[in-house]
């Protein structure tokens, strides 16, 4: 992973320093929108994950979500998830692996917002990609993320619960028949017991998202 690695922060530095270059000569051109500079970059990106063995990719994500993790500005994350979510809409890394390291990522924390609108957008954006069973692990992850959150949203995490339960009621949609809502469902007492009695659920002893 040493020259998996080192090759991604090759391509990071080059898209950084860019960013440099338009912050400081900001007024003396256009700046490029992000969409130009992940084509800029995700030729030379998807190549980096082509050369490597398919067995290797998903210790190869989690280099890359270490990587990250370390970046101390939101703009430097935001382009890093985008060009693997790209690449793996591009098939060129598998959808369930990147979605599963995104939704395990110990910065993915509700009071971090930023981080957790753009996990779920991303989630959301590889969900047609999986197949039923990698539907079903999703679900169990989501169902774990939800169980931690506090029962109580306040306004200033609104938007956090409203994502991750876009995501989680996508999952289970009709329309897209990725998880069918029944299965969801016994999934989900599967986990979380207490949703098989009743009882406790009418007195509001489940987490309210699900």
């Amino acid at each position: 992973m040493e020259e998996f690695e080192k090759r991604i922060r090759t391509i990071m530095n080059d898209a950084f320093q860019m960013d440099l270059l338009e912050d400081a000569f900001s007024g003396m051109f256009v700046r490029p929108s992000p969409t130009d500079k992940l084509s800029c970059f995700s030729g030379e990106f998807k190549t980096i994950w082509m050369s490597l063995p398919p067995e290797t990719h998903e210790a190869a994500i989690d280099t890359y979500m270490r990587i990250i993790n370390e970046q101390p500005r939101r703009g430097n994350r935001t382009l890093l998830i985008e060009l693997l979510c790209h690449t793996a809409e591009s098939g060129v890394v598998p959808a369930k692996p990147v979605c599963t390291s995104l939704l395990d990522n110990p910065a993915l924390v509700y009071t971090a917002k930023d981080v957790w609108l753009r996990t779920m957008e991303v989630v959301t954006k590889l969900l047609p990609l999986l197949s039923y069973k990698e539907s079903r692990d999703l679900v169990k992850s989501l169902i774990n993320i939800i169980c931690i959150l506090p029962s109580n949203c306040t306004p200033s995490s609104k938007p956090q619960y409203s994502a991750i339960s876009t995501l989680f009621t996508y999952l289970i949609s009709r329309d897209t028949c990725l998880m069918p809502s029944y299965l969801a469902l016994a999934e989900i007492i599967r986990i979380y017991p207490i949703m098989g009695d009743y009882s406790k659920v009418s007195e509001n002893k489940v987490h309210p998202l699900i």
